[in-house]
């Protein structure tokens, strides 16, 4: 269920407010929108919650994030994840804990490939 918050988002370069806007401008649009949004919030807090646990089970070793290409919205998603991995990082060094973390970005059929 969407947030109320959420309600008013532009989601899509489509949307009927954008009408007249360049493809550079609608995309930014979005970005801004999606960005500012409850659920872009709660998608950055889980994946970092996620990362910093998964990299606590792996120290020394490494932390391999691997990125599914795909459209507008998880584009946008896999540009904040440089910034989580080095929030994590950075979390880990506060409590001595030295785990690289390493991000991938991969087609969909790389991935089943790689993870049958």
């Amino acid at each position: 269920e969407q947030h109320p918050d959420d309600v008013a988002l532009i989601w899509s370069m489509d949307d009927d407010r954008l009408d007249g806007r360049s493809p550079q401008d609608k995309w930014q649009a979005v970005q801004e929108s999606v960005r500012g949004s409850f659920w872009f919030y709660g998608f950055r807090d889980r994946v970092k919650g996620a990362v910093l646990t998964a990299a606590q089970g792996n120290v020394g070793k490494g932390l391999r994030l691997i990125c599914i290409k795909g459209g507008p919205i998880t584009n946008l998603e896999q540009q904040e994840m440089n910034t989580i991995a080095n929030q994590v990082e950075r979390q880990l060094e506060e409590i001595k804990v030295r785990t690289r973390i390493t991000l991938e970005f991969v087609s969909y059929a790389t991935f089943a490939r790689e993870f049958p």
